[in-house]
C-alpha cells in the first residue's frame, strides 16, 4: 500500500514537473513576412537550458532564394526567453542574441545584430507549415 502510493506521487510529481518550467516551451513556432519565413524548434535542454535550430527562407532584393538553419543554445526563466544564434567561426558576427517573453500564442522576440534590432512575433506552428511556405516564396522567386 505504502509502496503504492509512492509510486503515485512518483508519477504526479513527474506530471506536475512536466508541464512547467522550461519544457513547456519546447516546440516550433513560425513567423513569416511577404517573401519571409523564419521557423525556431525549441528543445528542453536540463534546468532552463534550451537547445534548437532556426531555419529561415526568404527572397533577396536580387531575387535569390537564401535558405540558413543555424543552432541555438540559450535559456528560459519563467516567460523569460534569451538565446543566441550560432555560426560557425571566421562569420561575423559569431553569434546574434535574441531576447524576448513567451506569451500564450508563442514568442515576442528581439534579434540583436550588428548594433540594430529587429523583433518578430512568432506563432506555434509546425515544421510542415513551415517546409510549405518556404516552397512556396521559392515557387513565386521563380516566376
Amino acid at each position: 500500500m505504502i509502496k503504492t502510493r509512492r509510486m503515485r506521487l512518483l508519477a504526479l510529481s513527474f506530471v506536475l514537473l512536466g508541464c512547467s518550467g522550461p519544457t513547456s516551451s519546447a516546440g516550433t513556432y513560425i513567423t513569416q513576412a511577404p517573401g519571409f519565413v523564419m521557423m525556431l524548434q525549441i528543445e528542453p535542454g536540463s534546468g532552463d537550458k534550451i537547445d534548437g535550430t532556426i531555419s529561415s527562407v526568404q527572397v533577396l532584393s536580387n531575387g535569390e532564394i537564401s535558405a540558413l538553419r543555424k543552432p541555438i543554445s540559450g535559456t528560459i526563466d519563467d516567460k523569460a526567453v534569451n538565446f543566441s544564434i550560432i555560426y560557425p567561426p571566421g562569420n561575423d558576427p559569431t553569434s546574434v542574441p535574441v531576447t524576448g517573453i513567451m506569451t500564450d500564442q508563442g514568442l515576442e522576440l528581439t534579434f540583436f545584430v550588428h548594433g540594430h534590432s529587429t523583433s518578430a512575433t512568432f506563432r506555434k506552428g509546425k515544421a510542415e507549415e513551415f517546409s510549405a511556405i518556404a516552397q512556396s516564396i521559392q515557387n513565386q522567386s521563380n516566376k
